[in-house]
């Protein structure tokens, strides 16, 4: 599968450590108490842990850091952990390690962003969450520190298994599952990286039998729900993607990318010319089946990027779409 990055990585575990003494503990989850914890606390991709601690330092700068008080305070997230791919596949792990050390952790959250994870959270046993001042960074006396993975996409899949075991269980008690659905997420309520063509697209993923959706309109419970019962998933490349976590082992995944233009589309922080293989990684941990469809992207300003806005080959799509369905 050449046209993605190298698929390989070291699973990574994170570590959780109880850190003595008053922490400065910032909006980006960056730790202020020597640079151990800084690095502690961040990605080793340079370009990502520079932004990063200059983000940190400016923001402590302008918003200061005031004192909460509590105990068994936790951090879990990041700098990129508001996005839902990140939170799923890494503060959620990150706060089942810490709950399996620290049973009366409480989780600290940096802004109202992470409201609507608070359910994922339930799920894993959590049922206080604390948050941080408005607009302000915090310093907290020995609070439970979760290590940030050294590279995003790299958390360990018996973690991964783990916690979608204990979300599905927790939502399983009222759902009768089929497996039968074929679904289609539309991004058409969001900010970008649109099917241009999508009427046409859905019309003809409709002749399969596909549900159409938008993951803004269902709550995670919907969600959840929802890939429990769903057989084939078929997303542009997007955070949607990640609640591939929710369905059955042996599921169908179709994900729709842009097609690269060689040295036109290198990417900085992840080195690469190639796409980004998250999706390709969590297929594979999950166990499903991945397939990807490459798309003609716009001339706008992110067409040499992941953000393209993609028109899709109809006639490529159906063909995907009956080899799948005549594999099964």
């Amino acid at each position: 599968m050449s046209v993605f990055q190298d698929l390989f990585y070291e699973p990574f575990t994170p570590r959780v450590r109880k850190a003595l003494g008053a922490h400065i503990v910032t909006r980006s989850g960056i730790i202020f108490k020597g640079p151990k914890w800084s690095f502690f606390s961040t990605y080793n991709n340079p370009i990502v842990k520079l932004r990063f601690l200059i983000i940190s330092f400016l923001s402590i700068l302008k918003r200061g850091a005031v004192y909460v008080d509590g105990s068994n305070l936790g951090v879990i997230h990041s700098g990129w952990t508001a996005g839902y791919y990140h939170w799923i596949t890494e503060s959620l792990p990150r706060a089942l390690l810490m709950k399996d050390m620290y049973p009366d952790a409480v989780p600290i959250l940096p802004s109202e962003r992470y409201s609507n994870y608070l359910k994922s959270l339930e799920c894993l046993g959590f049922r206080c969450v604390e948050k941080f001042p408005t607009d302000r960074n915090v310093v907290i006396l020995d609070p439970i520190l979760t290590e940030c993975p050294r590279s995003f996409g790299t958390t360990a899949p018996a973690l991964l298994h783990r916690v979608r075991d204990l979300v599905v269980e927790h939502f399983s008690c009222d759902m009768v599952c089929n497996n039968a659905k074929i679904v289609y997420v539309s991004r058409r309520q969001a900010r970008g990286r649109y099917i241009l063509n999508e009427k046409e697209v859905i019309e003809n993923l409709r002749s399969f039998g596909a549900e159409v959706v938008c993951f803004e309109d269902l709550c995670f419970q919907e969600q959840v729900h929802l890939m429990m019962d769903t057989r084939i998933l078929v997303s542009i490349h997007g955070a949607a993607l990640t609640n591939m976590m929710f369905m059955n082992a042996g599921s169908k995944i179709v994900e729709i990318i842009p097609h690269k233009n060689g040295i036109f589309d290198y990417n900085i922080v992840r080195n690469s010319f190639k796409h980004d293989p998250c999706y390709v990684r969590l297929a594979e941990v999950m166990g499903h089946d991945y397939n990807f469809l490459e798309c003609t992207p716009d001339n706008g300003r992110y067409s040499h990027t992941h953000m393209a806005n993609l028109t899709v080959n109809i006639d490529r799509l159906n063909c995907l779409m009956g080899k799948i369905l005549k594999d099964e």
